[in-house]
Formats: structure tokens, C-alpha cells, sequence
């Protein structure tokens, strides 16, 4: 790793926060119908009401997460997505459930990254909504945001990921400990960026070399003549390199090409990596 790059344990504690920041302020915003930023905060007091909303990951060995802060800005927020005025009391348990419904969307975001980012099959469970102070925890990932509304009110909150989901997802000792990757596999590993970008794939039929006073001589029922004989197999190209070979066929009206030979994958890596070089 170079001087100045960040840690894989610090690269996935930002990418949690942000993406903790931008799903928030999407839910918020999708029950209330208000624009709402969530930025860096600062830290609260472990005053005695605070709320907060938790769900365990499965398998057990990831943890839990939660967030919150401050109960009445939370209850508030709960009363303005149920349209409630100030003077009317409060239905806790709507409220509550209310609020677990944007925790809910938080977690399926959160949930849905991790699998897709690290091909795991994690599980969110039930959100768990509890009224307690500050938690003092051991292995305990803190960062502290503030949700801002366009008529200035603030709702500060508290996002906390356990170090045992860092351990799980980034096995650090393995990596420290694991070879110097060969000149090849590092080679793979640059092509294997790539294998989402789409590229053009054509057939070729044969070629054919012409002087040029030939080629200018060309009218309609003109015949080229092809290198290569009705019985030999296509080529199929793929940004000009050959990858595969097969016959020509019709299917459902158009054409096709049923493959009868692939080259071998050090052939293709080989056609395709000199052909990005």
C-alpha cells in the first residue's frame, strides 16, 4: 500500500458513512416530501432521550448497526411525515413505526451495498427501536452527521457500525500475509475492470486484397472473391481480435452463428490485453 492511500478498514468506514448520508436524506425526503441534506455533525450529549433504531446482520458474525440521537427532533420528524400538528399528541407507537420504516430503507441500502460490493448473501433483520442514552461500547465504529431541513430545523445523529463487520469483510491479516501477486494475475486483475464495458462483436467472413484500380472499377454486380472456402467456419471479433469460430445460421430470420471453436482463454486474454495496450 502507498504512503498517503487509505485503509481498506478506513475506504469501507467512508464508503459506509456516505453511503449511510445519502440514503438517509433519501428516505426522509421520500416520507415527507422535503428536501433533506445530511452532512458531517458534531457530538451530542448522552442525555437520557435519545432514540435509536438498530437491526442485526445475518450471519451473527457481522454485527449489528444502528443510529440515532436525540428523541424529540425524531418524533418530531415522525409527527410532520404523519401530518400532525404540534398540539396533538403524539401516537407513539405510529410514530414509532413510522420512524422504523425510514431506518428500514437505511438498512436495505446498506445491506444491498455490502452484497453487492463483497458478493456476500447478508441479511438485514427487524428494526429494533429503543429509548436509551448514549452507548458505551467496546469495537465500536462512531461517526456523527446532522440532518438539515430548508426551514433550518436540525436533527442530530449518531451512526455506529461494529469492527466486527470490518473483520469479516476485510480479512487484514490474510492479506498482509498473502504472496506478492505474480506479473500474470496482476494482469488479470487490471483486465478483469474491464469485463462490464461493453464492446463491438462482429463476423468475419473472409478478406480479400484488390489494387486499387480494381477496387475503383467496382459497380453494383460486382463479385469480390473471399479467402476462404464456403466449408471453413467464421471468424468472430470481438474490438479485432478473434475470440471464436462457427457456422452461419438463420434464426428466425436473422443471422447467426453457431460456435464450433473457442480459443483457449490465454489466447483471448492474451488478444485483449494487447489490443487495450
Amino acid at each position: 500500500m502507498q504512503n498517503g492511500s487509505p485503509s481498506p478498514h478506513d475506504e469501507l468506514k467512508g464508503l459506509l458513512e456516505e453511503l449511510f448520508s445519502k440514503s438517509l436524506a433519501q428516505s426522509i425526503a421520500s416520507m415527507t416530501g422535503e428536501e433533506a441534506d445530511v452532512t458531517a455533525g458534531s457530538v451530542f450529549g448522552s442525555e437520557s432521550s435519545l432514540l435509536w433504531f438498530g437491526w442485526n446482520l445475518n450471519p451473527e458474525s457481522y454485527g449489528a448497526l444502528c443510529f440515532g440521537g436525540p428523541k424529540q427532533p425524531w418524533v418530531d420528524l415522525g409527527k410532520k411525515i404523519l401530518s400532525m400538528g404540534d398540539d396533538e399528541a403524539p401516537d407513539a407507537e405510529l410514530i414509532d413505526s413510522t420512524l422504523s420504516e425510514i431506518a428500514s430503507q437505511v438498512a436495505g441500502s446498506i445491506t444491498t451495498f455490502l452484497n453487492h460490493q463483497y458478493q456476500r448473501q447478508i441479511e438485514t433483520g427487524p428494526i429494533r427501536t429503543q429509548e436509551a442514552t448514549l452507548p458505551v461500547e467496546p469495537g465500536v465504529s462512531i461517526s456523527f452527521h446532522q440532518v438539515r431541513f430548508g426551514d433550518g430545523s436540525v436533527i442530530p445523529v449518531s451512526f455506529r457500525v461494529p469492527e466486527s463487520l470490518f473483520q469479516s469483510l476485510i480479512p487484514v491479516k490474510k492479506q498482509q500475509e498473502a504472496p506478492a501477486p505474480s506479473e500474470a494475475t496482476a494482469e488479470a486483475g487490471k483486465l478483469e475492470r474491464l469485463f462490464d464495458v461493453e464492446m463491438p462483436v462482429s463476423i468475419s467472413i473472409g478478406r480479400a486484397k484488390m489494387p486499387l484500380k480494381d477496387v475503383v472499377k467496382l459497380t453494383t454486380g460486382s463479385v469480390v472473391e473471399l479467402s476462404r472456402s464456403i466449408s471453413e467456419p467464421v471468424d468472430i471479433v470481438v474490438n479485432n481480435c478473434v475470440v471464436a469460430r462457427g457456422d452461419v445460421v438463420v434464426v428466425e430470420g436473422n443471422f447467426g452463428v453457431r460456435i464450433r471453436e473457442i480459443l483457449s482463454k490465454e489466447d483471448r486474454m492474451r488478444q485483449l490485453t494487447s489490443s487495450q495496450n
